[in-house]
């Protein structure tokens, strides 16, 4: 099947409130019969097509003559309903930005005045959203316009402190940008230089952003600052403080919010990871469902709240093998995720994950081939499902099938890049060792060191560019396994 092109992506993400708001949109602009574009739309939904070759199999001959133009303005329409449909005080904000623009040009500079500090009052001043930017430079301009005004140099003054400030404040958000950055990139040297990059990680404590709070002037110096640290214990295992300062993250933005924001759920995610590491399945239970009488309504962080739970509970059930509060608490149905397809594929991998790992093999090889039929080198997500592909078809023992499998999807693998170099060496080993356990007469020996090497091309730093660390942890632990049983 030929590659979906955007209009049939888009149509594929829509929920069904956004259809609906879409057929009202569309049909507020129709003065006839229905339009072309729309029925157009009707069949793409209904149907679920997904390529022209589809639409033209199934819709009469001659529906649509320029099949080509109406794509074009279907798509334009639905973006238009989506913007209205999906419309937020940023862009509200932008909104009034635009008005006051308008009176200015007008001459009418007062009334833009008036609009702009009204807005100035309306914005929340925490989230220094660069609206405010923008509203004192629009100022500003306005103000330079009329230097004759008896209130012109206080109005100034005032404004060029303001902009001054913001910079300052964005200046802050960008160290602490950098200092996350430096934080992942030294968690990633760590299997490499472990006692070089341990020793730069506990050094990193004593920066002078995060040594206190006093620098956090806005909601993501906020988020950083917790999450740098978080980073940081995480990766030297420190997984009291990294659960306290977890703990102390979510509870300071859960207190101060009413509603769940993005904040919050990265937060969350962060305490409920701690959870996992500590091994601790009650602190789990009791923070996992501390969210459910609040789930948020907008489908971004709805979507992203669904991902975060079930990631949380998949990750806590693979890794210490809880088949039990599996059943129990596992009841969203994936599908639901068509609107947040990112996200729906990544817990796609995760339970595709959980099965192998509990030795369901069939399972996890159903989940796979439902998402991925066609497994393509293209994604992170995709060589996460690809690695688990192959080694479900190996406890199968299905060998040569395996190895014939690695084979071909190798051609597909470009290897300019290090790190894809490091990907096809695991593939590699992972058909000699196919072709080893196939052998009758193989020595445990020969087995082992195979899967000693595996190890060492998981511990490759650039490996993790492929991947979440969760997903080759727990590669690394079945390996370990297999070790285990091929020396008893």
């Amino acid at each position: 099947m030929r590659k979906r092109d955007k209009l049939y992506r888009l149509i594929k993400t829509l929920g069904k409130a956004e259809k609906k708001h879409f057929m009202l949109y569309a049909n507020a602009f129709i003065k006839k019969e229905k339009n072309s574009y729309v029925l157009l739309f009707q069949y793409i939904a209904k149907h679920k097509i997904e390529s022209d070759e589809e639409l033209l199999a199934i819709a009469p001959p001659n529906t649509f003559k320029n099949l080509t133009g109406i794509k074009t303005y279907l798509y334009k329409k639905i973006l238009d309903s989506l913007i209205i449909a999906n419309q937020h005080a940023q862009s509200e904000l932008y909104l009034e930005l635009l008005k006051a623009q308008c009176l200015h040009q007008k001459g009418l500079s007062e009334d833009a005045l008036i609009i702009l500090k009204n807005l100035e009052a309306k914005v929340d001043t925490a989230t220094y959203s660069y609206t405010h930017l923008d509203n004192y430079l629009i100022q500003l301009n306005i103000h330079a316009s009329n230097p004759h005004t008896s209130t012109f140099y206080d109005e100034l003054g005032s404004l060029l402190n303001k902009i001054q400030s913001f910079l300052e404040i964005q200046t802050l958000e960008n160290q602490y940008k950098l200092l996350n950055i430096e934080a992942v990139a030294k968690t990633r040297n760590l299997n490499i230089k472990k006692e070089q990059s341990h020793s730069n990680l506990i050094d990193m404590l004593q920066h002078p952003l995060l040594k206190d709070t006093s620098h956090l002037k806005n909601d993501a110096c906020h988020y950083l600052y917790y999450h740098t640290k978080f980073l940081v214990f995480n990766s030297l295992n420190d997984t009291e403080n990294m659960f306290q300062i977890a703990k102390k993250h979510f509870e300071l933005v859960f207190k101060n919010e009413t509603l769940i924001t993005r904040n919050i759920l990265l937060g969350w995610g962060n305490l409920l990871n701690a959870c996992i590491s500590k091994n601790d399945v009650g602190c789990f239970q009791q923070y996992i469902h501390l969210l459910n009488p609040i789930v948020p309504q907008d489908n971004t962080q709805k979507g992203y709240y669904v991902y975060v739970k079930n990631w949380a509970l998949l990750n806590l059930c693979t890794k210490l093998k809880l088949t039990d509060l599996f059943e129990k608490e596992f009841s969203i149905d994936i599908v639901h995720l068509e609107t947040s397809p990112h996200y729906q594929k990544l817990l796609y991998v995760e339970l595709a994950s959980y099965y192998f790992h509990v030795k369901e093999f069939s399972k996890s090889l159903d989940i796979i081939n439902k998402v991925s039929p066609k497994l393509e080198p293209k994604t992170n997500t995709e060589l996460s499902f690809s690695l688990l592909f192959f080694l479900n078809h190996l406890e199968l023992k299905n060998y040569i099938l395996c190895y014939n499998l690695i084979n071909n999807f190798q051609k597909k693998l470009k290897t300019h890049k290090p790190d894809a170099i490091i990907f096809h060496k695991i593939l590699n080993t992972l058909k000699r060792l196919n072709k080893k356990l196939n052998a009758p007469l193989s020595s445990p020996s020969t087995i082992i060191s195979i899967y000693q090497k595996l190890i060492e091309l998981v511990d490759a730093e650039t490996i993790y560019a492929y991947s979440n660390m969760y997903q080759y942890n727990y590669f690394k632990n079945w390996i370990n396994e297999k070790i285990a049983l091929s020396e008893n």
